[in-house]
């Protein structure tokens, strides 16, 4: 304070002011007539330098259209932004020493942000709350709802770019468990409607969320059928995403089931649910795959979900020797990348072993062995050679070349 009675005004000297206010917070309590200072600041303090962007993507980064799947705007992706400077750092100081447990005050913080929206655009303005967007969920503990739903209602309407960040995006699935389903049903029409890169596939997220938590039963699986290709996927990965959870594991199945159906990349989307590295064997399993095989995109069936064939093999043989031929047939033409999986391979062998055990595929596991043997798949020659070094029976499998599969060999697998 005494720095202020000087007359210090500086930007450089505010922005340390801030900064120190933000480290203080996490220590303990900050004198309130500290906190009074910062707030006039925002009153009268300088703009950010950094022009504000339509074109930044959610990372703060300019967007670079890539080919195949894109990212979930909400979970996937990593990367970072630059954190504005000029307002941000005095609300996001502010937030730290009201929001504290022993000294907490949301309304009064709900309030400064009230004012600072009042404020209008500015320059760095839409950088400023995109940044603040990811603190904003704590608003709710004002427990005010009403007063929460108006300032974002203004919010995303004097920002719409807001809506469509990392920021805005993580805010909408913390509102989807309370928020309005009407609301709700406003801020993705209004998503579905902007022209930003992750727009339309977070609408879909965001609908499948609504229809996932019982919110909104069945509204993503009916707009999944005129959906856009963009909103298909993001009603598809959130679908992914959720379909371990046992509470919401039927309804994502029937989404991931005609999302298959579509092919494509939404097919691809649909697939990704298997990518799991624990396979979960179920009927909800066993649908999806048959959904999967049934619309022709097996070669989309993803590594991690290939290295556990074996699991399904005791329990669906039939479905496990049909995987295991599909991924071969379409193996053909790219050998060298099944025969350098770590997992696939071995999986592979083990499902061949473990059919020619079972009555009635025994024949089709030998031979699904000698084509793994055939194409030379890592891991099958090992397994050869240990069958071969079993007590009784001398063998030596060579490095390199091939080797015939004789009879005797046959009646050894056939006994493994």
């Amino acid at each position: 304070m005494e720095c202020e009675a000087r007359g210090f005004r500086s930007e450089e000297y505010r922005l340390a002011v801030a900064d120190a206010v933000h480290s203080r917070a996490d220590l303990g309590h900050v004198d309130d007539r500290l906190l009074a200072l910062l707030e006039t600041w925002l009153d009268t303090r300088g703009e950010d330098s950094s022009p504000d962007s339509s074109d930044e993507n959610f990372f703060g980064a300019p967007p670079a259209r890539v080919d195949g799947e894109r990212p979930t705007p909400v979970w996937g992706g990593g990367g970072g932004m630059v954190l504005p400077e000029g307002p941000y750092r005095v609300l996001r100081a502010l937030e730290l020493a009201l929001g504290r447990e022993e000294t907490r005050d949301v309304p009064r913080w709900v309030g400064i942000l009230e004012r600072h929206l009042r404020r209008g655009r500015s320059r760095g303005a839409v950088r400023c709350w995109r940044a603040m967007a990811h603190h904003l969920h704590f608003m709710k503990a004002c427990n005010d709802d009403e007063r929460v739903l108006n300032f974002l209602r203004d919010l995303f309407a004097d920002f719409p770019d807001v809506l469509a960040s990392e920021g805005g995006a993580r805010l909408l699935f913390r509102l989807v468990h309370w928020a309005p389903v009407p609301q709700l049903s406003t801020w993705v029409e209004q998503l579905r409607r902007q022209d930003g890169r992750f727009s339309k596939q977070l609408a879909g997220e965001i609908l499948a969320a609504c229809d996932l938590a019982g919110r909104l039963p069945g509204v993503a699986s009916t707009r999944l059928i005129e959906a856009d290709d963009d909103e298909a996927v993001g009603i598809l990965l959130r679908a992914s995403e959720w379909w371990a959870e046992e509470d919401v594991r039927r309804a994502a199945t029937g989404l991931l089931v005609a999302g298959a159906a579509l092919g494509g990349r939404a097919g691809s989307c649909a697939s990704r649910a298997l990518e799991r590295s624990d396979i979960i064997v179920d009927d909800f399993t066993f649908r999806l795959i048959r959904a999967v095989l049934d619309a022709g995109t097996s070669s989309a069936l993803p590594s991690a979900f290939l290295e556990q064939l074996d699991q399904l093999a005791p329990e669906k043989p039939a479905l496990a020797l049909e995987i295991a031929t599909r991924t071969l047939d379409a193996a053909q033409g790219a050998r060298a990348q099944l025969v350098g999986s770590c997992g696939v391979g071995p999986a592979m062998t083990s499902v061949a072993l473990t059919l020619q055990r079972m009555h009635g595929f025994r024949d089709e596991g030998l031979a699904l062995f000698e084509r793994l043997l055939a194409m030379d798949v890592l891991g099958v020659r090992d397994a050869l050679s240990e069958l071969d070094r079993r007590p009784g029976v001398a063998a030596h499998v060579p490095r390199g070349g091939r080797r015939r599969v004789t009879s005797a060999r046959r009646r050894r697998v056939a006994a493994a």
